[in-house]
């Protein structure tokens, strides 16, 4: 038994398996490692889990047939060129052992590995990949982003009239500004860009017959429509928070819940603590700032941004969550029940004032 590569010791469990064989355990080169697979009678790899399976591939294209399971991406990458077995069943490897032997058998694993190898190079994957980097780029150029993004994702299947609140809602939040350039970002994944086209500008002429409230020409509107995960990952950056809307149909992905959030129906708050202030005292300010905020009635599902800028994001949050876990355990509060809080730090100055004119302010006493 040769074992190779990173850990190539035999675990000491194993080793009761091994009585009446030689186990070398060995450094090989490439070259040298090609020459093991071509000698072997086959490379078994009875694996429960793989992201890839790279020594299936290997073994294939040095002509040494493949014993191996139907587990995780295994067979896409094996296809039809192995021998497959079930990871737990002791007979099934036995019985593939001597089947490999054949000659017949033999010949028609290593042509078939040799063929499905070929399927299979880093150019190929190199092109593919290129290929979706292209593919991305191209569909993200159409989103038009600024520094100020917000994104939202009303829910195109609710009733007229509440859809219609929720997005009167934004346009008046976000009508008056004049100064600055805004682009919302609107998932439209189950409707149609028409359809969408034609429902924003009822609404927007609603609220100028009825309000007299006239979007700005500097409020923009971009369109998402079936974005990949990829794609998500790609334009999040350029978001500065995600409007909570009462109506809402939000992806269930961890880089979307990780946005700061900001209502649209609901008061939102903009806390601006000073950091730098002794521990204690800091500790006091949040804890009675948010209970505040928590107690007042007009306030349930308020949002509530912490701005955190120049701070480490990970460290502030384990120090909220210990902050508020010490309010419930003192005085039996669940912050989390009445607000939605989130981080948001290194905001130029027009996100601020874009976010301070959306919130209430509120700075703590050591600031």
């Amino acid at each position: 038994i040769v074992c190779t590569g990173a850990g190539s010791q035999l675990p000491n469990e194993w080793r009761q398996y091994t009585s009446g064989c030689t186990v070398h355990n060995l450094y090989l080169s490439d070259d040298e490692l090609r020459l093991a697979y071509s000698a072997a009678i086959a490379l078994v790899y009875p694996s429960k889990y793989e992201g890839f399976g790279m020594p299936i591939l290997e073994a294939m294209a040095c002509g040494c047939p493949v014993i191996t399971t139907r587990n995780a991406s295994i067979p896409e990458v094996a296809g039809q060129a192995a021998l497959y077995v079930n990871d737990d069943n002791i007979g099934d490897m036995a019985d593939a052992l001597y089947e490999v032997q054949k000659p017949r058998v033999r010949r028609s694993l290593i042509d078939a590995g040799l063929a499905q190898a070929q399927q299979f190079s880093w150019k190929k994957m190199a092109n593919i990949i290129q290929e979706k980097l292209f593919e991305v780029a191209s569909k993200l150029d159409t989103i038009k982003t600024q520094s100020i993004s917000y994104l939202m994702f009303p829910d195109w299947e609710a009733t007229e009239d509440e859809l219609e609140q929720d997005i009167a809602s934004v346009f008046q939040q976000f009508a008056p500004e004049t100064d600055r350039s805004i682009t919302l970002l609107i998932d439209i994944t189950d409707t149609t860009e028409e359809e969408a086209n034609l429902f924003l500008s009822s609404v927007a002429m609603n609220l100028m017959m009825e309000e007299e409230l006239e979007v700005s020409e500097n409020l923009n509107f971009s369109f998402l429509q079936n974005l990949s995960e990829t794609e998500w990952d790609t334009l999040l950056p350029n978001v500065l928070a995600r409007i909570q809307l009462d109506q809402e149909n939000v992806p269930d992905l961890e880089a979307i819940e990780s946005l700061p959030v900001i209502s649209a129906r609901q008061p939102n708050y903009l806390i601006r603590p000073d950091w730098n202030q002794e521990n204690d005292r800091l500790a006091e300010d949040l804890t009675q700032t948010l209970k505040h905020l928590a107690e007042q009635e007009d306030n349930a599902g308020a949002c509530v941004l912490i701005d955190i800028s120049d701070m480490d994001a990970e460290t502030i949050g384990l120090y909220l969550s210990e902050l508020m876990m010490t309010v419930l355990l003192n005085e039996g509060i669940d912050l989390n029940d009445f607000l939605n809080i989130s981080l948001i730090g290194d905001l130029i100055p027009d996100q601020l004032e874009s976010l301070q004119s959306v919130s209430r302010l509120i700075s703590l006493k050591g600031v």
